[in-house]
């Protein structure tokens, strides 16, 4: 997971680092909101701990930003000041929370972790969406393959949705085929085979 920390005040900022727990494999700082947004193009973070106030570009807009450019990306507030206007952009850009300095540790671990733990969760979510995706997909040339005996060239021209990358060998699970021609009673072939190699295999 990667962490952007955006503050201006190079101590806070150091310290911050420091408590950042291990799940937050790349962990990287910026001393202003523009240098913060750059890197932000450059690294694309999961999340962002976010000053309110610091040069060049303020906390708010910092985060109106990445929220645009980044969606699902998880914002954290720390700052100085306790002013409710700034309470009330946090809300509107979709704030994960808001810390008062200087940053209790207990809240800021307590922060990071759950929001660690809602990353896990999108990406198990996603993951299982694009296999989904990717057997339907498998599913509907299989028959054109073995049914209609079209080669895989006819069948990706009739299915636009399939492309060569869904039908990676190393996509699927493989499956161990042992072959038996008449006559000679040796086996002429024996390998791992995904199951849209082994529908081109068998209806050649």
């Amino acid at each position: 997971m990667k962490l952007l920390i955006a503050e201006d005040e190079r101590l806070a900022r150091e310290c911050i680092a420091q408590l950042i727990p291990p799940v937050f494999e790349d962990v990287r700082t910026a001393g202003n909101g523009v240098d913060a947004m750059a890197l932000a193009e450059d690294m694309e973070p999961d999340a962002v701990l976010c000053d309110v106030r610091m040069p060049r570009m303020n906390g708010i807009e910092l985060a109106r930003r990445l929220r645009l450019r980044f969606p699902a990306i998880h914002i954290l507030f720390i700052s100085a000041y306790s002013d409710k206007e700034y309470l009330k952009s946090a809300i509107s850009v979709q704030a994960d929370g808001y810390l008062e300095k200087p940053v209790d540790e207990t809240e800021l671990l307590a922060h990071l972790n759950r929001i660690a733990k809602e990353i896990r969760t999108r990406a198990r979510r996603e993951q299982q969406q694009s296999d989904l995706a990717d057997l339907f997909a498998r599913q509907q040339i299989l028959p054109a393959l073995f049914y209609r005996h079209e080669s895989r060239d006819r069948a990706l021209s009739i299915h636009p949705a399939l492309t060569e990358e869904v039908l990676r060998a190393g996509q699927y699970l493989p499956v161990s085929v042992r072959m038996q021609w008449p006559g000679g009673g040796i086996p002429s072939q024996y390998g791992f085979y995904s199951e849209i190699q082994l529908a081109e295999l068998l209806v050649k």
